[in-house]
């Protein structure tokens, strides 16, 4: 069996749609999720909320929890990866790339000054990817349900 906290990538040659049906409960705490950080290089963590509801930036906690760095002027340091899973391919380029700067969520490509907290990014079923940043520490994401 998959660990409760575990993940699988499904990857075929074929251009047709797969489904996939889960049977179980919904999660109604609190989920707290490991994200690993590297003193030498940045450190790819991939990442899904077990919610049967959609979740935005804000909501997500990540920020609350202290382990999403938030950015400088200068630097972008973590980073949240999305993906469009319209789209079929393998090894895709993330769609979308958000960090977090200056009290708000932004938009890499996007003015500054635009705030992205209310987009959801956190859909049922899907996966991002949060690169943590050259020396950012490891912590737990802790998310609370929006329901």
């Amino acid at each position: 069996p998959l660990p409760i906290d575990g993940f699988f990538i499904v990857r075929h040659n074929k251009d047709e749609n797969t489904e996939l049906t889960v049977t179980g409960s919904v999660v109604m705490n609190r989920w707290v999720i490991a994200l690993t950080g590297n003193g030498t290089a940045q450190q790819d963590n991939i990442v899904s909320l077990p919610r049967p509801t959609e979740m935005t930036l804000d909501e997500s906690g990540l920020i609350n929890s202290g382990v999403f760095k938030s950015s400088t002027l200068f630097s972008i340091t973590d980073m949240l990866m999305v993906f469009d899973n319209t789209i079929s391919g393998k090894n895709k380029s993330a769609s979308e790339i958000f960090y977090y700067y200056s009290g708000a969520w932004r938009k890499l490509n996007r003015p500054k000054t635009e705030d992205w907290g209310s987009a959801t990014v956190f859909k049922p079923g899907t996966g991002v990817i949060i690169r943590k940043n050259i020396g950012s520490l490891s912590g737990d994401w802790s998310n609370d349900p929006n329901y």
